[in-house]
Protein backbone atom coordinates (compact mmCIF):
# COMPACT_ATOMS: atom_id res chain seq x y z
CA UNK A 1 0.00 0.00 0.00
CA UNK A 2 2.66 2.50 0.89
CA UNK A 3 4.08 1.96 -2.79
CA UNK A 4 1.32 3.24 -4.18
CA UNK A 5 0.72 5.43 -1.56
CA UNK A 6 4.20 7.09 -3.01
CA UNK A 7 3.55 6.52 -6.73
CA UNK A 8 0.79 8.07 -6.42
CA UNK A 9 2.05 11.29 -4.04
CA UNK A 10 5.17 11.30 -7.15
CA UNK A 11 2.56 11.59 -10.10
CA UNK A 12 0.35 14.12 -8.37
CA UNK A 13 -2.20 13.00 -6.99
CA UNK A 14 -2.21 13.64 -3.54
CA UNK A 15 -5.71 12.42 -2.18
CA UNK A 16 -5.46 8.97 -3.50
CA UNK A 17 -1.80 8.71 -2.02
CA UNK A 18 -3.88 9.66 1.48
CA UNK A 19 -6.00 7.09 1.38
CA UNK A 20 -3.28 4.07 0.71
CA UNK A 21 -0.98 5.38 3.53
CA UNK A 22 -4.37 6.11 5.88
CA UNK A 23 -5.26 2.54 4.91
CA UNK A 24 -1.71 1.13 5.61
CA UNK A 25 -1.82 3.01 9.28
CA UNK A 26 -5.22 0.84 10.07
CA UNK A 27 -3.61 -2.09 9.57
CA UNK A 28 -1.06 -1.60 11.61
CA UNK A 29 -0.56 -2.13 15.49
CA UNK A 30 0.28 1.09 16.99
CA UNK A 31 2.21 -0.73 20.40
CA UNK A 32 3.81 -3.52 18.29
CA UNK A 33 4.89 -1.60 15.09
CA UNK A 34 5.95 1.44 16.34
CA UNK A 35 8.52 2.29 13.74
CA UNK A 36 6.55 1.39 10.65
CA UNK A 37 3.44 3.70 12.33
CA UNK A 38 6.51 6.53 12.42
CA UNK A 39 7.28 6.18 9.25
CA UNK A 40 3.83 6.30 7.51
CA UNK A 41 2.95 9.24 10.10
CA UNK A 42 6.05 10.70 8.21
CA UNK A 43 4.97 9.82 4.83
CA UNK A 44 1.22 10.79 6.08
CA UNK A 45 2.82 14.58 6.74
CA UNK A 46 5.40 14.66 4.07
CA UNK A 47 2.01 14.56 1.60
CA UNK A 48 0.19 16.77 3.58
CA UNK A 49 3.05 19.33 3.24
CA UNK A 50 3.42 18.61 -0.33
CA UNK A 51 -0.42 19.44 -0.87
CA UNK A 52 0.01 22.51 1.15
CA UNK A 53 -2.44 21.83 4.09
CA UNK A 54 0.50 22.49 6.32
CA UNK A 55 -1.56 22.23 10.02
CA UNK A 56 -2.35 18.72 9.15
CA UNK A 57 1.67 18.22 7.86
CA UNK A 58 3.24 19.67 11.26
CA UNK A 59 0.55 17.07 13.89
CA UNK A 60 1.62 14.69 11.50
CA UNK A 61 5.24 15.19 11.02
CA UNK A 62 5.84 16.12 14.67
CA UNK A 63 4.04 13.08 15.96
CA UNK A 64 6.79 11.51 13.85
CA UNK A 65 9.52 12.86 15.36
CA UNK A 66 8.21 12.17 18.54
CA UNK A 67 7.99 8.34 17.65
CA UNK A 68 11.82 8.43 15.70
CA UNK A 69 13.10 10.14 18.67
CA UNK A 70 11.68 7.55 21.27
CA UNK A 71 13.18 5.04 19.45
CA UNK A 72 16.84 6.61 18.48
CA UNK A 73 16.21 6.07 15.06
CA UNK A 74 18.36 9.26 13.32
CA UNK A 75 17.81 8.97 9.58
CA UNK A 76 14.10 9.07 9.63
CA UNK A 77 14.28 11.74 12.45
CA UNK A 78 16.87 13.94 10.49
CA UNK A 79 14.10 13.46 7.35
CA UNK A 80 11.41 14.33 9.74
CA UNK A 81 13.16 17.59 10.94
CA UNK A 82 14.04 18.51 7.41
CA UNK A 83 10.65 18.59 6.62
CA UNK A 84 9.83 20.44 9.73
CA UNK A 85 12.40 22.82 8.72
CA UNK A 86 10.54 23.21 5.42
CA UNK A 87 6.90 23.27 6.79
CA UNK A 88 8.31 26.20 9.12
CA UNK A 89 9.96 27.98 6.36
CA UNK A 90 7.19 28.58 4.81
CA UNK A 91 5.00 29.37 7.18
CA UNK A 92 7.84 31.97 7.58
CA UNK A 93 8.53 30.84 11.22
CA UNK A 94 12.43 31.28 10.27
CA UNK A 95 13.69 30.92 14.04
CA UNK A 96 11.73 27.31 14.09
CA UNK A 97 13.02 26.32 11.24
CA UNK A 98 16.36 26.68 12.33
CA UNK A 99 16.40 25.62 15.68
CA UNK A 100 14.81 21.70 13.57
CA UNK A 101 17.54 21.74 11.32
CA UNK A 102 20.29 23.02 13.41
CA UNK A 103 18.95 19.39 15.68
CA UNK A 104 18.55 17.84 12.25
CA UNK A 105 22.30 18.87 11.65
CA UNK A 106 23.55 17.45 14.32
CA UNK A 107 22.24 14.27 13.90
CA UNK A 108 23.82 14.06 10.38
CA UNK A 109 27.33 15.21 11.64
CA UNK A 110 27.21 12.36 14.35
CA UNK A 111 26.60 10.08 11.78
CA UNK A 112 28.40 11.41 8.73
CA UNK A 113 25.88 11.79 6.07
CA UNK A 114 26.91 13.88 3.46
CA UNK A 115 23.56 13.48 1.62
CA UNK A 116 21.30 14.77 4.38
CA UNK A 117 24.27 17.50 5.63
CA UNK A 118 23.69 18.53 1.93
CA UNK A 119 20.24 19.03 1.84
CA UNK A 120 20.33 20.62 5.65
CA UNK A 121 22.72 23.51 4.55
CA UNK A 122 20.62 24.68 1.67
CA UNK A 123 17.24 24.95 3.81
CA UNK A 124 19.52 26.34 6.63
CA UNK A 125 20.57 29.11 4.34
CA UNK A 126 17.33 29.63 3.03
CA UNK A 127 15.97 29.99 7.18
CA UNK A 128 19.13 31.73 8.26
CA UNK A 129 18.24 34.71 5.15
CA UNK A 130 14.77 34.60 6.02
CA UNK A 131 15.64 35.53 9.45
CA UNK A 132 17.75 38.24 8.65
CA UNK A 133 21.09 36.28 9.73
CA UNK A 134 23.23 37.27 6.47
CA UNK A 135 26.56 36.25 7.56
CA UNK A 136 24.72 32.56 8.83
CA UNK A 137 23.25 32.46 5.48
CA UNK A 138 26.07 32.84 3.26
CA UNK A 139 28.22 29.88 5.40
CA UNK A 140 25.56 27.59 5.23
CA UNK A 141 25.49 28.31 1.42
CA UNK A 142 29.08 28.08 1.27
CA UNK A 143 29.00 24.55 3.29
CA UNK A 144 26.18 23.65 0.68
CA UNK A 145 28.15 24.32 -2.68
CA UNK A 146 30.87 22.52 -0.73
CA UNK A 147 28.98 19.43 -0.03
CA UNK A 148 27.09 19.59 -3.89
CA UNK A 149 31.34 19.40 -5.05
CA UNK A 150 32.11 17.20 -3.13
CA UNK A 151 28.70 14.69 -3.89
CA UNK A 152 29.59 15.23 -7.66
CA UNK A 153 33.22 14.16 -7.60
CA UNK A 154 31.57 10.92 -5.40
CA UNK A 155 29.85 10.68 -8.28
CA UNK A 156 31.72 10.67 -11.03
CA UNK A 157 34.23 8.82 -9.12
CA UNK A 158 31.66 6.05 -8.90
CA UNK A 159 30.56 6.10 -12.40
CA UNK A 160 34.13 5.86 -13.85
CA UNK A 161 34.34 3.04 -11.23
CA UNK A 162 31.72 1.30 -12.69
CA UNK A 163 32.92 1.66 -16.44
CA UNK A 164 36.10 0.26 -15.17
CA UNK A 165 34.65 -2.53 -13.81
CA UNK A 166 32.56 -3.37 -16.80
CA UNK A 167 35.13 -3.09 -19.61
CA UNK A 168 37.99 -5.15 -17.33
Amino acid sequence: LTVLARLNRTQGDMNMALVYFFNALDLLDEGHQRIQVAQLKYEIGKTYLQSGNLPLARSYLSAARQAHRAEDDKRPLIDTLLLLGELHLKQKEAAIAILQLENALDLANQIRDTGRQFQIYRLLSLAYEQKGYLLQALESYKRFHQLSEQISQQQVALEQEAIRDNYT
